[in-house]
């Protein structure tokens, strides 16, 4: 399906309707929204109810914008995507977390985008990923790079990675470098654009350039 695809000729065959949306990678919805706000679901493929735990008929007789439903703190992001989605009529995306049947809390990526647009009423239709091991292996990464940056600090003096070209780029340092210099981490990247060389007298940077090349 592209974008402001005429909904009525997609609707004609039901059969083609499901085939289409289960061919789908995700899980895919489709709404239509009218002016005064209200959301009526008009059709889900089966992934919506794998991702969310949900049956067929739990979703059909529930609230439409509780398919892959967010957690409540979540719940906005989600309204303001479609609200963009119709305000702009281009792809919007947002990811949240969703909770299942089960209560299980799954991070969930949706895309909408507008499929038509008719005398105050937009259908639109959402693509769910479920994206929940990426995300725990983010959170992960996250919290291995928060204990290695508490254990770096811990270390006396100043410690630093920097790129190996031209100016010495700095990736990542230590609070006990920014103490050693004496400026901020902010200041540093405004004022010397993250690089160590511009701290550094020209000659000195020139004999160790030269002694990296003997290395």
């Amino acid at each position: 399906m592209t974008e402001h695809t005429d909904f009525a000729s997609f609707t004609q065959n039901p059969e083609h309707i499901s085939s289409t949306l289960n061919a789908i990678p995700g899980g895919v919805a489709i709404f239509r929204s009218k002016n005064s706000g209200e959301y009526e679901l008009l059709y889900f493929n089966d992934e919506v109810c794998n991702i969310s735990g949900f049956t067929r008929a739990e979703i059909a007789g529930g609230d439409p914008r509780n398919v892959c439903q967010a957690i409540e703190d979540d719940k906005p992001r989600i309204l303001a995507l479609m609200q963009e989605s119709l305000t702009t009529g281009e792809r919007t995306k947002a990811i949240y977390r969703s909770e299942t049947k089960t209560g299980e809390i799954k991070y969930i990526q949706a895309s909408a985008s507008v499929m038509s647009k008719a005398d105050g009423v937009w259908d639109i239709y959402v693509i769910y990923t479920d994206i929940t091991e990426l995300a725990q292996r983010q959170i992960e990464s996250q919290q291995e790079n928060e204990e290695m940056r508490r254990l770096v600090n811990t270390i006396p003096g100043g410690v630093l990675r920097c790129r190996r070209a031209p100016g010495w780029e700095v990736m990542e340092a230590s609070e006990g470098f920014y103490r050693f210099i004496g400026y901020t981490k902010e200041e540093f990247s405004e004022q010397f654009q993250n690089r160590i060389a511009l701290l550094i007298p020209p000659n000195d940077v020139t004999e160790i350039n030269e002694s990296f090349k003997t290395k």
